[in-house]
């Protein structure tokens, strides 16, 4: 090939494309003649206008599109005679009957543009009347016989459309009701005749009542009779905007309203749904006094007796119909029409019952919640669990609205709604957790309602964290959630995202514990680099509004940032140091600037020195929400500190830092650091913040002081119940010498038996003075230390009944006091401890006269 020394146009020729090897594209590079460069050259110092029309003069079809895919701009920046030069050329381009793809491509294109430059205005009523709706006509004309699926003429009948809005009533009548008329004549094709459907019902829009009476009303009933099922489905379409223009002339309307009851029972479902469509749309036009005569007994005939074929084309519109005529009916007629809903939510065809639970909040507002349980529970759970993810999802999506109702009405259905909610969340088809996740809160503030019979909001959720009715509602929900968040991560971040979002609602519903060991965890796991950029500024902001409302304590939240500090601020990785960057610019916005200064100010000011550039610019679009935090005279150093490194970033070393370095310097002259007065809204509302937190924080500082002592309590009584139960386990022993069980025993009271408690009065517990009573008491020496005798046998103190008949005559009312004054146990013997050695328990017993054996019987 011969080298090329000076710049010049190549040209690839459009075979090119289709070869196979890549030398042969090179083969078909050829350079241009000057002849061919004198063509594609143009003069300097043109307008745009002028280029526009150079351009469209030339042969070349790029340079024409150019033009036309740039004609909204043009017609933006100059004026309406510039603009008239640029369509009048454009529309003049000769058409062929049968163009090539390049000439095709084009005038599909300037259809399409023509349509936008209509819709938007741009074009006078002048030049859509003169210029623009001939140039319709004849592309229309020239796509005769008119085929539906032929994209050329779709776009040109959009265009003729969007000009009949600017065209005055003289032309539509003289010129475009007759070309549409002579379009829907018998002799012509089906599309011919559907074409003309859909320009009458156009026209109706922007013509005269009369002037559709006597022009085209009569040719327009006669095609709701056409023979074929395409053109009376899309003259039912019509009917609504011809319907509406003529109002409530008789017999015109009549008339229409028995058109639309042929085309309702119409044998094709096509044209039922197309008629369907327009009823519903003239149930909400017409007075009541129509709508009882024709329209309602038209919609009780059809509900009455669904047919089979009937029923695809009412399942669809049947909420609408269902909301439109409830008020127009007796009970026993809504009542009526709720079991003709129940029969096609049993059809088994799915795309039916879907079409159903889609109309489940219609027809519940209609019959009423009161009826729910009776008659809708057991449907919305059927529903619920359908075997087509289809119908499941549709009622995913209006969950959230049930619920609204139900608690409006305080519908005693809690629990239910919160299995159906987990059901959803643990459902097996990620489009049914996608149609939930977007009402997570909604969800779950009803569900709070339910419980606790208010919203919990940011400003109760200090006073309602420890909530045992909370608790009980939201505790059972955890797991689902963590299962629906790992099975919408495997799929998709977009899904991900989506429910990240609602993690930031979470504090209002979970306590304080459940969102620093689950979800604060979580959220800082997302802010790691493997994870897109969407997926980590959700997690940031979610992450700083629990760190806000979600926690308790100030220290708690202190040992959070202080890790985010270490973990990002200080990172090693430059995706670390600049999401770190993104989360002070979110928590700016959650916190107060006091917080914000305490905890990040200087880190992220240390953080101009970063040695990547990238960390640097980021760092320079902080800097204006930092200065807007210095309140002088007590951050004097901090506002040195940030002038000295927005000084050196204008001078950085790298170019695009200097240059955002310097336009972040020109935003910062304008904002004056703060003096603690109050000089805008900005400053009022972090005033309110910095109240909201130190009042927050002295309510945590209660709950933490007032959980410690609770805590305390728990302790103490759980270590003087301890005392209690080994204390009574011992002195059972005493008493019955029983050996205590080994190792560790249930805790508890351990009441000794009711015969022995009336009997016994121990003297080690009774604090009563034995001259002032009257009870026989019982004192029990305790036994030495290393001896058995806890486990003889109660048998073993009646072996020598004279020796404890002489020691209960020896002793004295004098000694009995004393001792029982005394409570400090006597020491062990050396008797005892011979009798322990030998094997033979003895127990020293002071008994009363009146009582010989210790297992007396019970007063009563």
């Amino acid at each position: 090939m011969t080298s090329v020394t000076n710049p010049q146009f190549l040209s690839l020729d459009s075979s090119s494309f289709s070869s196979a090897s890549l030398g042969e594209k090179f083969q078909n590079l050829s350079l241009k003649s000057n002849e061919e460069l004198e063509k594609l050259t143009l003069k300097e110092g043109l307008s745009e206008v002028d280029r526009a029309l150079v351009l469209l003069s030339s042969s070349n079809w790029i340079q024409k599109f150019s033009v036309v895919n740039n004609l909204l701009t043009l017609f933006k920046e100059n004026k309406k005679d510039a603009t008239e030069k640029i369509l009048l050329k454009i529309t003049h381009i000769p058409a062929k009957v049968r163009p090539d793809r390049e000439e095709r491509e084009f005038f599909m294109n300037v259809g399409s543009n023509l349509t936008v430059l209509l819709q938007e205005k741009l074009i006078c009523t002048k030049n859509a009347s003169e210029i623009v709706l001939p140039c319709a006509i004849k592309m229309i004309k020239n796509s005769q016989p008119p085929q539906k699926d032929d994209p050329m003429m779709n776009i040109w009948v959009d265009t003729f459309l969007a000009a009949i809005p600017l065209l005055q009533p003289e032309l539509l009548r003289e010129k475009v009701i007759p070309f549409a008329c002579s379009l829907g004549e018998l002799s012509q094709t089906v599309s011919s005749r559907v074409l003309c459907c859909i320009i009458l019902g156009t026209l109706s829009n922007n013509v005269e009542q009369s002037t559709i009476q006597t022009s085209y009303f009569r040719q327009a009933m006669d095609l709701c009779q056409d023979t074929d099922f395409e053109v009376r489905s899309q003259m039912a379409t019509q009917l609504d905007p011809i319907a509406r223009r003529i109002g409530d002339v008789e017999p015109t309307k009549r008339e229409i309203l028995k058109e639309l009851y042929d085309l309702v029972n119409d044998e094709e479902p096509v044209v039922k749904r197309s008629a369907l469509q327009s009823l519903v749309s003239l149930l909400n036009f017409y007075d009541t006094n129509t709508r009882q005569e024709f329209l309602v007994p038209m919609v009780k005939e059809l509900c009455k007796l669904p047919s089979e074929t009937s029923i695809p084309a009412l399942s669809m519109y049947f909420g609408e119909l269902y909301s439109s005529i409830s008020k127009d009916l007796e009970e026993d007629e809504v009542m009526q029409m709720y079991q003709c809903y129940k029969i096609m939510s049993k059809h088994k065809q799915p795309e039916i019952r879907q079409h159903c639970a889609g109309h489940l909040l219609s027809v519940l507002q209609c019959i009423g919640t009161k009826r729910y349980i009776s008659y809708m529970q057991d449907l919305h759970e059927s529903f619920a669990r359908d075997e087509h993810w289809q119908v499941r999802r549709c009622v995913a999506t209006s969950l959230h609205s049930v619920l609204t109702l139900l608690v409006r009405d305080k519908i005693p259905l809690a629990n239910e709604m919160k299995d159906l909610f987990i059901t959803f969340l643990r459902d097996s088809k990620l489009e049914v957790k996608e149609a939930l996740v977007p009402n997570i809160d909604n969800i779950l503030n009803e569900l709070t309602i339910y419980s606790i019979g208010m919203p919990l909001s940011i400003g109760n959720t200090a006073i309602s964290s420890r909530d045992p009715r909370k608790t009980a509602v939201f505790t059972p929900v955890i797991v689902p959630l963590l299962e629906c968040y790992q099975s919408l991560t495997s799929s998709s971040w977009r899904l991900q995202e989506k429910i990240v979002t609602q993690f930031q609602h979470f504090h209002k519903y979970f306590p304080p514990s459940v969102i620093t060991d689950k979800f604060v965890p979580l959220l800082m796991h997302l802010l790691l680099p493997q994870y897109v950029p969407a997926v980590r500024s959700s997690s940031a902001q979610s992450l700083c509004v629990l760190l806000r409302y979600g926690l308790r304590g100030l220290p708690k939240r202190k040992e959070i940032c202080a890790r985010l500090i270490n973990e990002f601020g200080k990172s090693d990785s430059y995706w670390g140091r600049s999401t770190f960057i993104q989360v002070c610019s979110f928590m700016a916005t959650a916190f107060s600037r006091k917080f914000f200064k305490e905890t990040f100010f200087e880190t992220v000011l240390d953080m101009a020195s970063d040695p990547v550039p990238n960390v640097r610019m980021r760092v320079c679009s902080i800097f204006p929400s930092l200065k807007k935090m210095i309140r002088l005279p007590e951050d004097t150093s901090l506002l040195k500190k940030l002038n000295t490194y927005i000084a050196h970033l204008k001078n950085d070393r790298d170019r695009d830092v200097s240059f955002v370095a310097v336009g972040i310097s020109e935003q910062l002259s304008h904002i004056e650091p703060s003096c603690g007065e109050i000089d805008d809204e900005a400053d009022l509302i972090d005033y309110k913040k910095e109240e909201e937190e130190e009042a927050m924080f002295k309510i945590e500082e209660k709950e933490v002081e007032e959980n410690k002592r609770k805590d305390e309590e728990a302790r103490s009584e759980f270590r003087r119940r301890l005392a209690e139960n080994e204390a009574e386990k011992a002195m059972r022993a005493r008493i019955f010498g029983t050996k205590p069980p080994k190792g560790k025993t249930r805790l508890g009271v351990v009441s000794l038996p009711s015969n022995s408690l009336n009997t016994l009065d121990i003297s080690a517990g009774n604090t009563t003075d034995s001259k002032t009573t009257t009870k026989p008491s019982v004192k029990l020496k305790p036994p030495s230390q290393g001896s058995t005798s806890t486990s003889h046998p109660p048998h073993a103190t009646s072996k020598s009944p004279a020796k404890t008949q002489t020691q209960a005559t020896h002793s004295s009312p004098s000694s009995s006091s004393s001792s029982s004054k005394n409570s400090k146990p006597l020491a062990p013997s050396k008797s005892d401890s011979k009798s322990d050695k030998n094997n033979k328990p003895t127990t020293r017993l002071a008994t009363s006269t009146a009582t010989s054996k210790v297992s007396a019987r019970p007063k009563k």
